[in-house]
């Protein structure tokens, strides 16, 4: 069960990485 629920999340993960990767530039 837990391991399904990752899979599925497994692109909001990527993509929240990639936004907060940018927000930590500014600061």
């Amino acid at each position: 069960m837990k391991q399904e629920i990752r899979n599925r999340h497994a692109w909001r993960r990527r993509r929240m990485r990639r936004r907060r990767r940018r927000r930590r530039k500014w600061w």
